[in-house]
């Protein structure tokens, strides 16, 4: 198992992007009504106006007040997959190229909630990584005929050249359809031992049913949050090093991925963009096993 604690990527870090932005920028001198959505640059989120005859209030100083004048609806579109505080996915016509400067050594990237037909990743200092993302799951003759293509949702990383000052580019294409690109996670990866049988998944659902006198029911579908519990095994010598690498990770976000191997059918399962909401270190003198409880977004 590995954990990627995210590099910030702030404007310094991004170079460029191909990713269009699709709401309007917020101008001083526009009256918004209520529901309308505009951009902050400063900020890259966007902001829905919560009354009418909205005029001169600076979005994100207008989220309180009686009553608010605006909400915090989430990054932009081009910095969704650059943050990790939701899994809302940045979307783009055909394609999509990043380039960012991270400015400090990183040793891994990840990337969760593709849709795309393929990826690349380049670095100045000579790392060059090129794969299509379709595959076919087939297990008898028929499927071979019939079976839909389907997609690798995740892609990982891990022998990233450790160079200070490398630029590193990342470029996705589809076929037909737009890409679709989850959050995308920069850092040194943290080993955490090797991922053992009888992992669970599951998810928290925060859909709801009722109802009435006759009992026919409503059903309100809501979002499911992925849930994990992942046992590993490591070497008494790496007990400190995960010890003090979880407490940091307290009320932070982090990548953690039972398999290495993202082409795995349990990859995309065990693979968590979340928080470790309990974890267990069980010391012995040969043999150290780590129980950790992962919750996604």
């Amino acid at each position: 198992m590995k954990l990627i604690p995210p590099l910030e990527i702030t404007d310094a870090v991004l170079q460029s992007s191909t990713v269009p932005e699709t709401v309007a920028l917020w101008a001083a001198g526009t009256t918004y009504t209520k529901g309308m959505l505009v951009r902050r640059q400063q900020t890259h989120r966007v902001y829905e106006s919560l009354v009418d005859g909205n005029a001169g209030n600076v979005p994100e100083t207008s989220l309180t007040g009686t009553p608010p004048k605006w909400g915090d609806v989430g990054s932009t579109n081009r910095w969704r997959m650059l943050r990790t505080d939701s899994n809302v996915q940045t979307e783009a016509p055909g394609s999509l190229t990043v380039v960012l400067k991270p400015g400090r050594r990183i040793g891994a990237l990840g990337i969760v909630r593709l849709q795309a037909d393929h990826i690349e990743v380049t670095t100045s200092d000579g790392f060059n990584f090129s794969e299509s993302l379709r595959a076919r799951t087939v297990r008898r003759w028929s499927e071979y005929f019939w079976s839909p293509i389907q997609y690798r949702g995740s892609v990982l990383l891990l022998n990233l050249p450790r160079s200070t000052n490398a630029i590193v580019t990342v470029k996705l294409t589809r076929q037909s359809g737009p890409v679709k690109c989850g959050p995308m996670v920069l850092g040194m990866p943290v080993d955490l031992g090797v991922t053992q049988q009888g992992a669970r998944v599951g998810s928290r659902d925060f859909s709801t049913s009722s109802r009435n006198f006759a009992g026919d029911a409503t059903l309100l579908p809501r979002k499911d949050i992925p849930r994990t519990t992942q046992n590993t095994i490591l070497d008494p010598a790496q007990a400190d090093a995960v010890r003090i690498a979880l407490r940091a990770q307290r009320a932070r976000v982090g990548l953690y991925t039972g398999l290495e191997d993202a082409g795995h059918p349990y990859f995309d399962a065990l693979a968590v963009l979340g928080i470790a909401t309990n974890w267990e270190l069980n010391l012995d003198p040969t043999l150290t096993t780590l129980n950790i409880d992962l919750e996604g977004f």
